[in-house]
């Protein structure tokens, strides 16, 4: 969704990151009440999930904080490039 938002709306990085952290969120929260609805209940994995979202948007927002634009789309493309070659690398082998 990054690369999207800072391509075609025009949007700064900060802002992109954020906009996707939202919707990235407000899916997630979606999600949830989806299958509380339907009765599955797995409070260790929910808390688990939760923890690890809180604790990486604590880390992430500190390491934007001392970034420049530049220095935060480098970090952003080096980050895509990296999954993409792992997603490439684990579907060969």
């Amino acid at each position: 969704m990054v690369p999207g938002f800072i391509l075609l709306s025009k949007m700064s990085s900060r802002e992109s990151v954020a906009v996707s952290q939202f919707i990235t969120g407000f899916t997630s929260a979606t999600g949830l009440a989806t299958y509380l609805l339907q009765g599955s209940f797995f409070p260790s994995l929910y808390g688990s999930a939760f923890a690890g979202g809180l604790l990486g948007g604590f880390v992430g927002s500190r390491i934007q904080i001392g970034l420049s634009e530049k220095q935060l789309k480098t970090a952003i493309s080096l980050g895509f490039s990296a999954i993409g070659l792992w997603m490439l690398l684990s579907s060969l082998l």
